[in-house]
């Protein structure tokens, strides 16, 4: 079958591939209270973990500023 070019996946620019950094974590209560119903994890600690490393595994596939901003958590 013929690969469709429209379908092709483009290369990230590379302004775009910047290190991930903790200081953009920052949950209000209610985005807090939603993400411990969601993942039944009520340490905010752990919590935070979790959620670094799903950012960390959403960003090596597709390293997006909305995914390093944690703007998916909102």
């Amino acid at each position: 079958m013929a690969s469709n070019d429209s379908e092709a996946e483009l290369p990230v620019p590379e302004h775009y591939k910047l290190p991930l950094d903790e200081k953009y974590y920052s949950l209000d209560e209610a985005e807090s209270a939603f993400f411990k119903r969601q993942t039944g994890i009520q340490d905010d600690k752990e919590l935070k973990k979790h959620l670094l490393a799903v950012q960390a595994a959403a960003y090596s596939v597709y390293p997006y500023p909305c995914i390093r901003y944690f703007a998916f958590a909102r």
